[in-house]
């Protein structure tokens, strides 16, 4: 009797050690593909490694990418990712994988990956024949089974998937068997009344985690990570969309100001063409904006972080514009040149574009910066105690026009708290003046 109490205990005490297993994808973002080393692209058409290829065995399997069928969105982590495709003759694409370890039975679990659309992606129709464009949106849908490719249980699903950038898609879940395999599938935005042709991008498969106490440090810890990693590409995606855009806005801005003016009305006549009232409704919610910040600039300030700016002229048509942060002692900033996949989300300064401005290089930072190893992040990070500074050059073709913008930023306190923030302001250069929305 005094055994089998023995081994019951030890059972008990076991099942949630188990429950705990965080279960790691393999190959998560889907690189090493085949390489086509002419073209220094992948090759179409098979499956990356660690995955087999659901699909139909007379059609295509998913595709590595970028580099075919006209997809060229860079991977967000690694070199590749993963694309997928439904078609107009009611067959798409789906792919599987064998887990290290089984589902636990009605343990909640999270998962998340990254997820695109192209709007370039072209191929022949399978029901024409001819050329087709595959760029209407579908959905992802997450499946459990106990083989390859086996659909026994509805795991989660996506809305439709329309962002031509990447963005991150969560998902929570309690499976009802334990499942050993897992398969992901491209499907169509249903109710539908006719198969069409349409794309998803996949790349950035997190880890399978069970949503404990004990694993909610992890949890925060990737969400964050996630997050200062889309901010960081689209920051490096605005900057070479600058680079290639400056010279052209430098020699077309007189041109396009003339154009983009409301045109005169004819005498007699009451009635504004379309692009006028658009430019009117655009600039009325511009300016109810500024009045916004400027109202909001009043209160008092609060928080961890408190925020000045202030911009000078450089030269005819340049200004630097600084921005200071005292930090509350206990607490600290992130630096803005932190890998992603390293850290926090560091300290993002972004300005609207608009045709009245351009940005000369990126943001810089002051050099008053900390190397301190961060125990929520389990690695050195840059880091800013008491005071940080930040400056950003720009060339203003029309100081008359506001510049909005937003600081975006993580903070951390010594006991372990982390928050992020975002930080509305307006520069209105011709009044000399900065406002915070505080």
């Amino acid at each position: 009797m005094k055994t089998k109490l023995t081994l019951l205990l030890l059972l008990v005490c076991t099942l949630p050690v188990f429950s705990q297993v965080v279960i790691e994808l393999k190959n998560p973002s889907f690189e090493n593909p085949s390489m086509d080393v002419r073209v220094n692209k992948p090759i179409c058409c098979k499956s990356p490694r660690d995955w087999y290829a659901c699909g139909q065995a007379d059609l295509n399997t998913p595709d590595a990418q970028p580099g075919n069928f006209g997809v060229t969105l860079k991977a967000i982590d690694g070199s590749h990712h993963l694309g997928m495709v439904a078609r107009d003759n009611d067959t798409w694409e789906a792919i599987s994988s064998k887990l290290h370890s089984n589902f636990v039975v009605n343990q909640e679990y999270f998962f998340s990956l990254a997820l695109a659309k192209s709007d370039k992606l072209k191929s022949d129709s399978r029901r024409t024949g001819k050329p087709a464009k595959y760029d209407k949106p579908i959905k992802v849908r997450i499946w459990g089974g106990d083989k390859y490719c086996k659909k026994s249980e509805l795991l989660g699903e996506t809305k439709a998937i329309s962002n031509t950038e990447w963005e991150y898609f969560e998902f929570t879940f309690k499976p009802s068997k334990s499942h050993q395999f897992l398969t992901i599938e491209c499907y169509y935005v249903t109710p539908v009344l006719a198969p069409y042709n349409g794309n998803i991008l996949l790349d950035d498969l997190s880890p399978i985690i069970p949503i404990t106490r004990e694993n909610h440090t992890q949890l925060v810890k990737m969400k964050h990570e996630r997050k200062a990693k889309i901010l960081a590409l689209n920051s490096v995606q605005s900057l070479e969309k600058i680079q290639t855009d400056n010279l052209a806005k430098r020699r077309n801005y007189n041109e396009e100001t003339l154009q983009s003016q409301p045109s005169p009305k004819r005498e007699g006549s009451s009635k504004i063409s379309k692009d006028d009232k658009e430019l009117i409704s655009k600039n009325q919610k511009i300016a109810f904006r500024v009045e916004t910040i400027k109202e909001n600039s009043k209160n008092e300030a609060k928080g961890p972080v408190l925020w000045k700016a202030v911009f000078k002229n450089t030269s005819n048509y340049k200004y630097q514009i600084l921005w200071d942060a005292t930090i509350t002692e206990g607490w600290k900033l992130y630096s803005q040149y932190n890998k992603p996949f390293k850290g926090a989300m560091g300290v993002h300064i972004n300005l609207e574009l608009e045709d009245h401005f351009i940005l000369e290089g990126k943001s810089m930072e002051s050099e008053n910066f900390e190397i301190i190893y961060d125990n929520f992040y389990n690695t050195d990070l840059r880091s800013f105690k008491k005071e940080a500074s930040f400056n950003q050059v720009i060339e203003v073709f029309d100081i008359s026009k506001p510049i909005l913008g937003t600081i975006n930023y993580a903070m951390s306190h010594e006991d372990g708290t982390i928050n992020t923030k975002v930080i509305n302001f307006v520069i209105l250069i011709e009044q000399e003046d900065i406002f915070f929305e505080k």
